[in-house]
């Protein structure tokens, strides 16, 4: 059979694929009258095809290739051939029209790695050329980030056609996302860049044709490229495109093909679009929205124009929603609202259909980030009422907060001034002031009475910040209390520096006014805006003032008083000064169960301090339990009440984590995300919390790329939240630093470590343990990256620092000196590597047990030095 003949062959049998089996006899004979020949190798490939499940379908371009000049086995280029001015490496792979191969620059211009792309058939005029030739055209015309650009093109000196295009070394994006455990949002935030290359393309006309995840590559540093135009042609804008509909020039992958496409009909940007919806259903969901299980033409028209893909939320898995840094029920709950009718629109079988364009269809979703109607549910007025809720909950929270203040302020003022009507009558006149004003900011929020977009809950706070500076002048008390609230709910928002010139200002007016209670509360809410900025000092002076003022003008309120030990306990901790804030802990503990009994909020927060104490003093078991009292005293307490229990679950992690429970830890982190992520927004520092906790994790599980994804979305949000000079900065840098050393960029990991040392010698006192850590942290880096020299004088000072800071026999400052040990006599300074050694090894063995790394390290470096090392002692000895 020559080539022309069995090109008729080929064409009729895909051709009658597409129909049921029982109509294909008749269409052939209608085909074919006049050549029963020709209809018998037709109808025996058809039979064949029938027997062997679909198999022969798959092999009928493999066969039509043997056709070729060239046999398909041969490599068309071997290594070391020179095209143009590139040298080859090696074959990277071969598909139907030909083979791409790894190639070098190879003249004295500059030195890069293309990929090199070649058709086979040589230079005639047949259909794959004139495509690949094509797709040259096209590439040329494309210039985007997210595409893999073209950099040249030819014939080889055998007449073959080439090009050479940008190379990519990156990982198919649903392996990459899977392997850093992206979430949802993640997700679909890196979708979005790639949507933007399609909608580029689509501005010079071009259609992609065959968007899958194997097409679009992502690099280590997280940029998708989108690769492969060989079956993309350009738009006619004239319709005059005499081959639009031709079927024998249909080359697409079944599971991500559109219905046009397998019914050959017009392809236009409507296809990308079906298949951008197939692309994300697959990163949200975990599985293809397609299942072609066979390559019967008639097979693929039914799952592919019949059959409606599962909903998202119904398909799945544990492991699934473990890639996506939750669990199934938190996942089966994002996918079941919103993006469900995203999915649905995008994948409609009518093209007419579908979202206009790839930029409607990233609208939508990013009206599904921003926490905004989409337009794919439609617009009822329930839908979009809900939507404004859910996207303004920090908001509704601080409305809360407003509320909540307003009325406990109304209670207080009713139940202890009943018998001073004077005082009791301007009480009552006030909160109608206050209710008043609230009332007047809010209706400024609807859209009916101020046109425009609606308020966010950020616009609702300046507004009332901007009304109290114009209204409030004339009456302290209230623009005391007003300013107060608004600053309080700022911080609710994730916003403390707006709120720091508010708070400041009602501590004045309380003051003037000498009335404590007041003044106790103002104290209190300004110490804990210190603390979060990191102005450790004045947050203690001030919490100590809060806390003489209620035990010595407020003794009838327990309340206040453990509120105060609490929080100044916590300014301690946060120093290093471990041993007074234990104490603070109990006492507050013993009021708050005073003043409320043992289910309350204060209680678990109590609780959970105390255990951050016992798990440095004494261990992390003897911290567990009393974090799975805090949580389970969370856990009794309403829903609205279950504000910190992200908080609980990521201690319980982190607990978990230093006792290498590792999948423990990773249930309760997963749960603490979800959580966080769910009331808070991802934009909250609280999320960011626990993202560092995600990253320390898959630090421990040896994934130090997925560590470093964590710590780099975490860092802006901090940073965000709560200034760039802030301690937990200083203290996340010096994690990325040690993460990114893991990976081999040692030169990336100092300058980290530097950033994180000078950060923390700017914002931490001098004889702060967090300044010990960083300074620990970059000596232990410069120690294992062969600097034994220079990182003795940066651990003696975190060892000093360390040593001045804690009290005798911790087994932080043990660390430090075990490595320093270890360093001293790398560095030749025998003598005082072994002193430092065997003076921090009792208290390690004592402290981790002797199998510990750090034990068995300081006992090598022993051993190594030609020290006789005598067997542990008992327990505690």
């Amino acid at each position: 059979m020559d080539a022309e003949r069995w090109a008729r062959v080929e064409a009729l049998f895909e051709r009658l694929l597409a129909y049921p089996p029982e109509q294909r006899e008749a269409l052939l004979l209608q085909a074919v009258p006049d050549d029963p020949a020709l209809r018998a190798e037709v109808t025996a490939l058809l039979r064949a095809e029938g027997q062997a499940g679909g198999f022969i379908s798959g092999a009928v371009g493999a066969a039509a290739a043997q056709l070729e000049p060239e046999a398909p086995g041969a490599p068309l280029l071997q290594p070391g051939e020179r095209v143009g001015p590139f040298r080859v490496v090696a074959e990277l792979g071969r598909g139907g029209m030909g083979s791409v191969h790894l190639a070098e620059r190879d003249d004295a211009e500059y030195t890069a790695k293309v990929a090199i792309k070649v058709i086979r058939g040589g230079g005639g005029g047949g259909d794959s050329v004139r495509r690949f030739r094509a797709e040259r055209q096209i590439l040329a015309g494309l210039d985007h980030p997210n595409v893999a650009r073209l950099l040249d093109g030819g014939t080889t000196v055998e007449g073959l056609p080439w090009l050479a295009l940008e190379y990519v070394d990156g990982l198919p994006i649903d392996v990459w996302c899977d392997r850093r455990r992206l979430s949802v949002d993640q997700r679909i935030d890196l979708f979005l860049e790639v949507s933007a290359a399609v909608e580029y393309a689509h501005g010079k006309l071009v259609v992609h044709r065959d968007l899958k995840p194997g097409n679009v590559l992502v690099t280590e540093e997280g940029v998708p490229k989108l690769l492969d135009f060989g079956i993309a042609k350009l738009l006619d804008p004239d319709g005059d495109d005499p081959n639009r509909t031709a079927t024998h020039l249909r080359m697409m992958t079944p599971a991500y093909a559109s219905p046009e496409q397998v019914r050959g009909e017009a392809v236009t940007t409507a296809t990308d679009v079906y298949a951008l919806g197939l692309l994300l259903y697959e990163l949200l969901s975990g599985r293809p929205a397609q299942r072609v299980t066979s390559s019967d033409q008639w097979e693929v028209q039914r799952a592919v124009c019949e059959r409606e893909p599962d909903r998202p939320a119904t398909v799945l898995t544990e492991e699934v929603a473990q890639a996506r840094s939750t669990n199934s029920s938190h996942l089966s709950r994002a996918l079941s609202g919103d993006l469900d009718h995203i999915l649905e629109m995008a994948l409609r079988k009518e093209p007419e259909r579908r979202y206009p364009s790839v930029a409607a269809f990233a609208a939508d979703l990013r009206r599904y980030r921003e926490g905004r109607p989409v337009l794919a549910r439609g617009s009822s007025l329930g839908y979009r009422t809900g939507k404004f809720v859910r996207r303004n909950a920090t908001g509704v929270m601080a409305a809360a907060v407003i509320a909540v203040l307003f009325l406990g302020t109304v209670a207080f003022y009713t139940t202890r001034l009943a018998g001073e009507r004077n005082r009791a009558r301007a009480e009552a006149a006030r909160a109608t002031e206050v209710a008043g004003f609230l009332a007047d900011l809010f209706r400024q929020a609807n859209p009916d009475v101020a046109p425009g977009p609606p308020a966010t809950a950020r616009d609702l706070l300046d507004r009332g910040a901007e009304r109290i500076a114009v209204d409030l002048q004339e009456n302290p008390d209230l623009r005391a209390e007003m300013l107060q609230v608004i600053g309080v709910a700022y911080q609710s928002l994730g916003e403390p520096l707006p709120s720091l010139p508010l708070l400041e200002e009602a501590v004045e007016l309380r003051r003037r006014s000498g009335d404590p209670e007041p003044l106790w509360s103002a104290l209190d809410a300004l110490a804990v805006l210190y603390w979060y900025l990191g102005r450790q000092n004045e947050a203690e002076a001030m919490h100590r003032e809060a806390l003489a003022l209620a035990g010595a003008a407020m003794p009838g309120d327990p309340f206040s008083r453990a509120t105060s030990l609490n929080n100044l306990g916590k300014v301690l901790q946060d120093v290093g000064r471990f041993e007074e804030a234990g104490p603070l802990y109990d006492s507050a503990l013993v009021l708050f169960r005073e003043a409320h009994g043992d289910i309350h909020p204060s209680v678990a927060t109590a609780l959970s301090n105390q255990a951050q104490i016992a798990e440095f003093l004494e261990g992390y078991p003897t911290g567990e339990p009393l974090i799975r009292e805090a949580l389970a005293v969370t856990r009794q307490l309403p829903e609205a009440e279950r504000l910190n229990e992200d908080v609980f679950l990521a201690n319980l992690a982190v607990n978990l984590i230093s006792q290498r429970r590792l999948e423990e830890a990773e249930s309760a982190l997963v749960e603490a995300v979800a959580l966080a992520r769910n009331r808070f927004g991802n934009g909250s520092p609280r999320v960011a919390e626990k993202l560092l906790d995600l990253g320390l994790l898959s630090a421990r599980r040896g994934d130090p790329a997925a560590a470093e994804g964590h710590l780099r979305e975490a860092l802006p949000i901090l940073a965000t939240a709560r200034g760039e000079r802030h301690p937990d900065i200083a203290y996340s840098l010096s994690d990325l630093a040690s993460i990114v050393d893991r990976q081999g960029r040692a030169a990336e990991a100092d300058s980290l470590h530097r950033e994180a040392v000078a950060l923390s010698r700017e914002v931490l006192a001098t004889d702060d343990p967090y300044l010990a850590r960083a300074l620990n942290e970059y000596g232990i880096f410069l120690f294992r990256n062969g600097r034994a020299a220079a990182a003795v004088p940066v651990l003696s000072e975190a060892f000093q620092v360390a040593t001045r800071t804690l009290p005798e026999g911790q087994r932080f400052p043990a660390q430090i000196q075990g490595t320093l040990g270890q360093a001293l006599l790398a560095a030749g300074r025998r003598g005082e590597g072994i002193q430092a050694l065997e003076t921090a090894l009792p208290v390690l063995r004592d402290a981790y047990g002797e199998e510990d790394p750090r034990v068995v390290a300081a006992l090598q470096a022993l051993s190594g030095a030609g020290v006789s090392i005598p067997p542990p002692g008992p327990p505690g000895s």
